[in-house]
């Protein structure tokens, strides 16, 4: 069920609007853009998509911009980890 969901989301073009919603939303867009991509990213086919669109770049410029958007709680929801 999971599966299909990021299967629906990548076809539609959601890798795209993630990262635009990350580079240019507000913080609270930007957090939840970043953890929708972290956790799309678990497929290595969508790593793949993700780098293309330009994904590494706006992590990288959300780090280093010091966005608490990367944090472990963020990124991995319901892992357990109470940061």
């Amino acid at each position: 069920e999971k599966d299909d969901l990021e299967v629906a989301i990548v076809a539609a073009g959601g890798i795209e609007v993630l990262i635009a919603l990350a580079r240019d939303g507000n913080e609270a867009q930007k957090e939840n853009a970043a953890g929708a991509l972290w956790n799309l990213s678990v497929n290595d086919g969508n790593k793949v998509a993700i780098a293309a669109a330009g994904g590494i770049e706006v992590f990288m410029s959300l780090a280093r911009d010091g966005i608490k958007h990367l944090s472990h709680r963020n990124m991995v929801p319901g892992d357990g980890y109470d940061a």
